[in-house]
């Protein structure tokens, strides 16, 4: 792999990660900057050098990300129940 094809991938899954923490807690910037980049030319041309096609990774990783954040939501702990 050369080293423009390792950045572009390193790119891609910081964008992925940054979306699948979603915008709450403090991380709207974070996460809008994530989900505007991938509606550029660099975002596509990043995917081009990662080997991947922008369409797809795009709705990939919008897919996997809200699907993360949804399961991040069901497994947060409550208050505890009773024991017995």
């Amino acid at each position: 792999m050369d080293g423009y094809q390792e950045l572009s991938r390193a790119v891609l899954r910081k964008t992925y990660r940054d979306l699948c923490r979603g915008a709450g807690g403090g991380r709207r910037g974070t996460y809008l900057s994530a989900r505007f980049f991938l509606d550029t030319p660099l975002f596509e041309l990043l995917c081009r050098l990662a080997g991947v096609r922008p369409g797809f990774a795009r709705q990939e990783m919008l897919r996997r990300a809200a699907a993360h954040r949804t399961k991040e939501v069901k497994i947060r702990p409550g208050p505890p129940g009773p024991l017995v």
